[in-house]
Parts: C-alpha cells; structure tokens; sequence
C-alpha cells in the first residue's frame, strides 16, 4: 500500500537484515512475516493518521523486536519464556525476559538498532516499547518519540488482529493510553485497519 519514494530502499534494509539473520541460523519465517506487516502498517497509520512522515515508522516497525530472534538462538527455553511473557496480566512483557535472563529482547534490540545505524530516535522507542505508560510520561509534550510509540501499538494490534483475531497483550494493558493520546477511536481503528487489509 505504500508509495513513498524511500520504501524500497527501506524494504531492501528489511530483507538485509533478514539474510543476515537467516546465514546465522536464525530464519523464523513467522517472525520476519510479522515484522514486515507491523512495519507496512506503522507507515500506513503514519501517513493515514497523518502523523509524520512514514519512513521511520517502518523501520521501527521492522526493528522494534529484532531482539527476539536473538534471545531465541541464545536460550535454548526462550519460546516458552515467550509465551509467558505474553499471558502476563500484570507484568511487563520485558520483565518475564528480565527474571529469566537479566536481559531482554528491548534492550537488545535497541543495540543492534545502534550496530545498524538506526536514527536514536527509534532505538529509543525499541527500548521501551513495552512501557507505553512510562513513555508518554516521560515525553509529557507528546513528541515525535511518543508519536512513534503509538503507532508501533496500533501496528501491532493490527498484526495480532489479522493474524488471531485478538488484540495482543500489550494492547489490552495500554490501549485506551494509545487511543487517548491520539485522540481517535474504536470506530475509527477498525477502519483504518479494514482500509490497510484492502490495500494489501
């Protein structure tokens, strides 16, 4: 669905970083699925919520989990760890990690972000992507970074909804932060959502 003159060289990153993951043993088909649909939804909302220009927002789309792979090739229990981290009601998805490993993937991500040259802005975000209510209240001016933030959360709804029909675990914990912010609905989701599965 998107037309902006630096999707291709955004996308050819995108299957870089795929091929570098793959030659190291770590190919996760579903994975790289995902990440390329959150990142095309975080650049469809950019540019549909007119929020910003869509070129960061897809890369922090592609990269915001770039830490999973990682974790799976470096614990030989991570998946199960994983799903855990998913079903928890009341912790943080990286604290699930941080018990197990005294890491997670947010933080390795945002180093290889780094190793990648990735702008600070967006390895800012893949740190604490899974703290929504600790950001916006440390960006109280509701900046760029901020705005970053909740378009990652609307494209990993969207994701989990196409994929499952459910919202995922963060999106239950943090979305009316991320509709409140934004200022938008419900209503207004859902169709930007059926509006982006159309244009697929």
């Amino acid at each position: 669905p998107m037309d902006h003159p630096w999707i291709d060289s955004a996308r050819r990153l995108g299957i870089c970083l795929g091929k570098e993951f793959e030659e190291q043993g770590m190919a996760f088909p579903r994975f790289w699925d995902s990440a390329s649909t959150i990142a095309d939804l975080c650049a469809f909302s950019a540019k549909r919520l007119q929020l910003m220009e869509a070129d960061q927002p897809y890369i922090l789309g592609l990269f915001h989990d770039v830490g999973i792979p990682l974790m799976a090739r470096g614990f030989a229990n991570y998946m199960e760890v994983l799903k855990q981290a998913n079903q928890a009601d009341t912790a943080l998805f990286t604290d699930t990690e941080d018990a197990c490993y005294q890491i997670n993937h947010a933080v390795i991500g945002c180093v290889v972000s780094n190793e990648w040259g990735i702008a600070e802005s967006i390895r800012n975000v893949i740190l604490s992507h899974h703290d929504v209510e600790a950001f916006f209240h440390f960006d109280e001016s509701g900046g760029r970074d901020s705005r970053l933030l909740a378009l990652l959360k609307i494209a990993e709804l969207g994701n989990s909804k196409l994929r499952t029909g459910a919202a995922d675990s963060d999106w239950k914990r943090f979305g009316s932060q991320v509709l409140d912010f934004l200022g938008i609905d419900e209503a207004e989701l859902g169709r930007l959502f059926i509006e982006f599965k159309s244009q697929r």
